[in-house]
C-alpha cells in the first residue's frame, strides 16, 4: 500500500533560517556543483546567506513547503518577481517545485501582479519554460576571477487559466496537500 505523504505550504519564520540556507547550500552543491565553475558555486551560496533570505522574507513573501514536518523547498516573491526557488535534492521530480511555484504565482495574483519574473541560470531555464515562462533577455552578473553567472530573465502572465494546475498525485485535505 502507498503511503500518503503530507505537504503543507507556509510562510517563512526566523527560525527557519538556519535549515532554509542549508536546504539551498545542499541543493546548489547537488545541482550546480561540476556544472558551474568552484567560485561561481559558491558566489551562490554567499548570494544565499541567511541575511538576505530574511531581508527579502520581510520586504516579500517567502514559502516554505514541508514534507511530513520536513522542510523540503522554499520560493519568494518580492514586487511580482520569483526568487530563491529550491527543492531539496531527493525531493525533485515529485511535482513539489511546481506546487511552490503555484503558491508563488498565486500569491502575486492576491497582490495585484498580472505577471511575475524570475531570472534562471542556464541549468534551470528549460523547467521555468515548461511551466509557462518566456525568455525576454540574457544577462549575467559578475563573480570573482572576471567570471560571470550568466542567468535569463523569464515572464509570466498570469490569470486564472495561465496559472500551471497541481499534478493529479495531489489531493488538498484539512488546508495540507496530500501526495497521493
Amino acid at each position: 500500500m502507498k503511503t500518503e505523504k503530507q505537504l503543507k505550504i507556509r510562510k517563512l519564520v526566523v527560525t527557519d533560517l538556519p535549515k532554509i540556507q542549508k536546504l539551498i547550500c545542499r541543493t546548489i552543491d547537488k545541482c550546480y556543483k561540476g556544472r558551474l565553475f568552484d567560485y561561481v558555486v559558491t558566489y551562490l551560496k554567499r548570494f544565499h546567506s541567511q541575511e538576505n533570505i530574511l531581508a527579502v522574507a520581510e520586504k516579500g513573501y517567502t514559502a516554505i513547503v514541508e514534507m511530513d514536518g520536513e522542510i523540503v523547498a522554499t520560493g519568494s516573491l518580492i514586487e511580482g518577481v520569483i526568487l530563491r526557488v529550491y527543492v531539496n535534492p531527493d525531493c525533485q521530480k515529485q511535482g513539489i517545485g511546481k506546487l511552490i511555484m503555484k503558491e508563488l504565482e498565486r500569491r502575486a495574483l492576491q497582490e495585484g501582479y498580472d505577471e511575475v519574473i524570475l531570472r534562471a541560470t542556464d541549468i534551470s531555464w528549460q523547467y521555468y519554460h515548461l511551466l509557462g515562462y518566456t525568455i525576454v533577455e540574457k544577462n549575467y552578473v559578475a563573480v570573482e576571477k572576471s567570471a560571470r553567472l550568466e542567468y535569463y530573465k523569464m515572464i509570466k502572465r498570469l490569470g486564472e487559466r495561465a496559472v500551471p494546475a497541481l499534478n493529479k498525485g495531489y489531493e488538498l485535505k484539512e488546508d495540507k496537500w496530500i501526495i497521493i
